[in-house]
């Protein structure tokens, strides 16, 4: 969790401080890393007991989707 949340605060850092001081650079890095923790989360991570949680989407009970309106 604080991996994400560090390389996030670099990739905004970077986006502030712009082409100068390096920020360019510092964001592409901060963007890539958080890209790659989410895919290592996404497809590689498994908890202790082996076994991956279910991806729920809409209600926990199985109800299928629900509508969301978007105004």
């Amino acid at each position: 969790m604080y991996a994400g949340i560090a390389t996030s605060a670099a990739t905004v850092l970077g986006a502030i401080m712009g082409p100068k001081h390096h920020g360019d650079k510092i964001m592409w890095t901060g963007l890539l890393a958080t890209m790659g923790l989410f895919s290592y989360v996404s497809f590689v991570y498994k908890p202790k007991n082996g076994t991956p949680a279910p991806l729920v989407i809409g209600g926990s009970d199985g109800s299928g989707f629900q509508h969301i309106l978007i105004i």
